[in-house]
């Protein structure tokens, strides 16, 4: 299938000439011309709505190519009535966006850009304008909008990407988190999604384009990666807004990627950028969490993803001459270490925070915990403020100045007072049908025996803490006792705080 070849060369807009805007009046400067490139299989009623918002850029220099992979249907004539004047080009079943994508490196002859897009987004009027602004501003190869839901244009969905040590993505953006602005600077990034990215066409040949085997899952990982080692900048824009729709879930089981590819994409990445030194390192701890994830996926049933995470690897070792020559590639154009790029990683294993995060709830956990201990401090501070708390303030200095030395040191033996016996002593005392007090007799031993006992035995045996604790904890449970029987017979809370600190 295909309709008006992509032109390469003079057919397309030369950067050189000059352009006539709508009102008839000349561009002083003329714009470079980008070459949007469509990627489409199987595209649902969304695929209208994301032609026309290319139709609409307020960009003056814009050829479209959109590229169909093996759909069920031949989408040129929806395609024709949504832009007219688009290209269209159909590659075989099974090609893959890496490799659809690339059908756009044989016509990018004086095409200083070239605007890579899914089926499912819907760019701002202004976006490909602003993108192209900020790749002249920082001199970037690589340049990526933000992008946000298509329903729900308030939700982020993500400002550019990070990568942990080990090739698993990092937004940084919480689920369902709004757009306030938060993440509106300007920055330098691992990488941008190939949702949307705009890339300068000579470093796009210079890498070769994208890798085809790294779809799907790591393709726009795998592009940033290499031209990050090319010395090429990854930049995010998030004054060019795209929302989009995350078809991939919503359309048939047969065109969905599946979680051994992704991990499978992944690893190939990883393997592909870093270099001989850090792979010592990056493959022992890759094998290692990627052994984990599948041992808690095996014991929280969820089988198929511990065989992605380990076909993954496994994968990659069968087609390890395959790795070797993409590898090869790679290092040649190699100008940065890695070292240079690790300030763009987060720290630690992005999978498990992932894991941590959406299994075990621990962010909800510790904001549940945060609130209340705001809560808890909110409601003492409130309460100190009461003259019930004065009254417990006072009584609490005082308790702990006139008992120092009792708590300090220890409290003697005062008459019937005496020291106590050991657990197992009290123990077989208060069991024993015997009384040897006195001349002894066959009376039962009393309740305090039991008592003594069981405060001992949580103390590990040391009694005399035990007994520390009973005398100097009868001052303040003598202060509460003054409080609550002043309570009812005043009726308010000042003259029963009053009784309590004349007890004490």
């Amino acid at each position: 299938m295909t309709r008006g070849e992509p032109p390469g060369g003079d057919a397309l807009l030369d950067p050189d000439t000059e352009v006539t805007e709508a009102d008839g009046s000349e561009a002083t400067e003329a714009a470079p011309a980008v070459l949007a490139v469509v990627v489409t299989r199987n595209p649902g009623p969304w695929l209208e709505e994301m032609l026309r918002s290319l139709s609409d850029q307020d960009y003056p220099r814009l050829t479209t190519l959109v590229v169909d992979v093996g759909s069920g249907e031949d989408p040129s004539g929806r395609i024709d009535r949504a832009l007219p004047g688009a290209f269209v080009r159909g590659v075989a079943e099974g090609a893959g966006f890496a490799a659809a994508a690339n059908n756009a490196l044989g016509a990018l002859e004086d095409v200083p850009f070239l605007l890579v897009c899914h089926d499912d987004v819907v760019l701002e009027p202004d976006a490909l304008r602003l993108l192209i602004e900020e790749a002249y501003r920082s001199n970037a190869g690589i340049v990526g909008p933000k992008l946000v839901q298509a329903d729900h244009p308030e939700v982020l969905l993500e400002v550019g990407r990070a990568i942990d040590r080990y090739g698993a993505p990092h937004t940084g953006i919480e689920p369902g988190e709004l757009d306030q602005e938060q993440h509106d600077g300007v920055r330098d990034v691992f990488y941008v999604s190939s949702a949307a990215m705009l890339v300068r066409s000579d470093l796009f040949r210079e890498l070769g384009g994208f890798d085809p085997a790294t779809f799907p899952g790591a393709e726009d990982l795998d592009l940033c990666w290499r031209a990050r080692l090319a010395g090429a900048r990854v930049m995010v824009a998030p004054d060019a807004r795209v929302r989009h729709r995350e078809a991939a879930e919503q359309r048939g089981k047969v065109d969905r990627p599946e979680a051994r590819a992704k991990s499978r994409s992944r690893v190939r990445a990883l393997l592909t950028s870093y270099s001989f030194w850090s792979l010592l390192w990056v493959v022992p701890v890759g094998l290692l969490l990627a052994f984990g994830e599948a041992i808690v996926s095996i014991i929280t049933r969820r089988r198929g993803q511990a065989r992605a995470a380990l076909g993954g690897w496994w994968w990659n070792l069968r087609h390890l001459g395959d790795v070797r020559r993409s590898r090869r590639r790679a290092q040649e154009l190699r100008r940065v270490h890695d070292r240079e790029l690790r300030e763009l990683q987060v720290r630690g294993s992005a999978q498990v925070r992932h894991y941590l995060s959406h299994h075990l709830h621990t962010e909800e956990r510790l904001r549940s915990l945060t609130e209340a201990g705001r809560s808890a401090v909110d409601a003492a501070s409130t309460g100190a403020r009461q003259p019930v708390a004065v009254a417990c303030l006072v009584v609490a200095v005082l308790f702990l100045a006139g008992s120092r030395d009792l708590i300090l040191g220890r409290v003697p033996a005062v008459g019937t007072f005496a020291s106590w016996p050991g657990v197992f002593d009290l123990l077989e005392t208060y069991s024993s049908g015997w009384r040897f007090t006195g001349l002894g007799s066959p009376a039962a031993a009393p309740p305090a025996f039991a008592f003594m006992a069981a405060l001992g035995a949580p103390l590990l045996g040391t009694m005399g803490l035990a007994r520390t604790l009973v005398v100097v904890g009868a001052f303040p449970l003598g202060a509460l006792g003054a409080y609550r029987l002043a309570r009812p017979l005043v009726g308010s809370a000042g003259p029963a705080g009053v009784a309590a600190l004349a007890y004490a």
